[in-house]
Parts: structure tokens; sequence; C-alpha cells
């Protein structure tokens, strides 16, 4: 069953807050609410379908529908990782589409920065009775060391380079000095960030089909993911290398600048011409390994 032209995007809110000493996860997750309400000219009594992940406080979805006052007809708590807001998207368009709910709201909020958590460079904690803890925790697995065996492979087998990866980060700081609410915004070079093991956006355009396999380092250097000069703008808010990255699960933070993107609501200097179509793309677990992924593709009417 199609789903083109059943379901839309109404309304779409990015929290300003990048460090919450303030405020709860909960309290987090409804201000974010009421703005994506807000901007669709909706209110919570509108809302009957609600999907949020396993970093959502308590029981999740039970637990927010409490917290926020909703009235439920149909709920969602799809758990897939990194990827897993980009999937209830698709979710949420499914069940409307299906009739289960006429209002979907999702919501994500993380508060990593405010927790101390060292989201990339810690190992990653896993549930003690995971089927992989008991032989990969000794060796200590962490994000940066675990994406870095992927950069080095991509390097032995395609001959790409540091200075290729760094054009990832430069292409995001560019972009990030043009939103207020990023957590980085100066610009940097790539002699700055040459060193990096910056790797997942090269492979996510190559599974893509953007460019050919082992082309990505290629395709990303010299500025191709600029808004304005590039051939393909990405994460034109400044992503999860600059702007924002909620407890590992950012996917939703592309989703909602790809609508901005596609209202022609970006920022002048970052606002693609002419922009009808977007994709959003989550990746789950690790590169490498229990690696999953979801993509949305959005289109303006």
């Amino acid at each position: 069953m199609s789903i083109k032209g059943k379901a839309y995007i109404a309304g779409i809110y990015e929290h300003p807050t990048r460090k919450a000493d303030d405020k709860s996860l909960a309290q987090l997750h409804a201000e974010s609410a009421k703005g994506a309400l807000e901007d669709a000219g909706l209110t919570r009594a509108d809302v009957d379908g609600y999907f949020c992940a396993g970093d959502a406080p308590g029981l999740g979805p039970l637990s927010m529908a409490d917290y926020l006052g909703l009235k439920l007809r149909h709920m969602d708590s799809t758990d897939s990782g990194g990827s897993s807001y980009i999937i209830h998207v698709g979710h949420a368009a499914e069940a409307i589409a299906a009739g289960k709910c006429s209002v979907a709201l999702i919501t994500l909020a993380g508060r990593p920065r405010s927790e101390g958590q060292a989201t990339g460079t810690a190992q990653r904690a896993a549930g003690g009775n995971a089927p992989d803890v008991q032989f990969e925790n000794p060796y200590g697995p962490a994000t940066a060391n675990m994406y870095a065996m992927c950069a080095m492979r991509h390097m032995y087998q395609y001959g790409t380079t540091s200075e290729q990866l760094a054009w990832i980060k430069v292409a995001a700081s560019h972009h990030a000095q043009h939103n207020p609410h990023a957590m980085l915004r100066n610009v940097v070079t790539v002699e700055d960030v040459v060193n990096s093991p910056t790797i997942t956006v090269l492979m996510q355009i190559e599974d893509l089909g953007f460019c050919e396999k082992g082309q990505g380092g290629k395709f990303v250097s010299d500025g191709n993911l600029i808004s304005g000069t590039g051939k393909l703008p990405f994460n034109t808010d400044g992503g999860g290398l600059c702007n924002n990255h909620p407890a590992n699960r950012g996917g939703l933070t592309k989703v909602v600048e790809a609508v901005r993107q596609l209202r022609g609501e970006a920022h002048p200097a970052v606002q693609v011409r002419n922009c009808d179509l977007a994709i959003a793309h989550g990746t789950g677990g690790s590169l490498g390994t229990r690696h999953g992924a979801a993509t949305v593709i959005m289109e303006r009417e």
C-alpha cells in the first residue's frame, strides 16, 4: 500500500536548549511537543497517536502519554538505536494511512551534556543479557574506536584520505555558523580536523546511491556538501557534528531541518534553492556490527 499523499508533516520544533541543567527529560519532551503542536496549529487534544523510543523516561509512551495528558488510540515505541525516530516518522505515516490515528506526535529529547555522558569516547552501555556483551565488552567498544575501524577499512580498501573525511566537518561548520542554537558555530578548516575519523556521512552517501561505493571521499571533498556551492547540501543546521545530537539518537533533528528546507524556512545562507525533495537518514546500532538504517523521503506539495 502506498502512503504517498496520505500523511503530512504539519508541525516541527527543535528545542533551543543545549545543556539542560534546570530541566528534566520529561519536561524537554513536553516543551518539544508543545512547540511542534503550536507550529502545526493544533493542541494536545487533537493528538490521538504518540511515538517515542526507549530513551524516553519511564515506560516510554505509557509514561509520556500520562505526563503529557494525551488521550490516545495508537502508540509505538519501536527502538532501533539511532534510526528509531526515522522509523517513527514512517510508522506514523502508515498509522495515519491505515486509520489507526489522525494526528501523530513524535517527541525526542536528551540531556547528554547535563548528565556528563561521553557519547562517543566512552564504552557504550549495553544490557547485561545482550548476546554480544561477553565477547565484545572486554575490548572496550565505543563509538569512536568502532567507527574509526570502519574509517581505516574504507581508507585501506578505497584510498580514502583523512583530508577527504575532514570536508564533512568543514561543511557542517559552514552551516552551523548561521544557526544561533548550534553547539559549535566556529567554521573550521580541513587542517583543523585532518586527523578526524569522521566516516558515517561518507558511507551513508555511498550506501544511499549518491555515488559509487568507494567514491565517497572524492564526492565529499572540495565543499560538495556545503549549501549554495555543493552538489548535495547536507545537515544544513550543522547536524550532529556541530548543532545538536541528543543522546545518540539524532535522526529526528534531521527530519526537522529537512522540513525547514522544504518549507523554505532554513536560514537564507543555507537554504537550498527550489528544494522540493529531501532525505533524512538514520543509522541504528553501530557501523560494522548490528548495523541497521532507516530513510525517510519527504516531498513538498
